[in-house]
């Protein structure tokens, strides 16, 4: 679904969904793991995450994956490259 120059807050669900010059306050973004969302020219002020289904699963494995008695943090790392830069 299309949203053009909208305003949200509370929960909005991003599975599928394009959003074009829209803003986004005290938002809680859900991704379940469906087709990925289209952002451009937002504004964000107060927004955080949460993941259900097997987008729930799926972060919660690389967190695994991640952390320090894992083992595989070098690989999260080389996989996922753009995590371990700040800008």
């Amino acid at each position: 679904m299309l949203h053009v120059h909208k305003n949200f807050t509370g929960r909005v669900e991003l599975d599928g969904a394009d959003f074009l010059g829209c803003e986004f306050t005290d938002v809680v973004f859900v991704y379940r793991g469906g087709p990925p969302p289209m952002m451009s020219r937002c504004t964000f002020d107060g927004v955080s995450m949460a993941f259900d289904g097997a987008a729930a699963n799926t972060a919660a494995f690389l967190k695994l994956l991640a952390s320090p008695g894992s083992g595989f943090q070098q690989v999260v790392r080389s996989t996922f490259p753009e995590l371990a830069t700040t800008h």
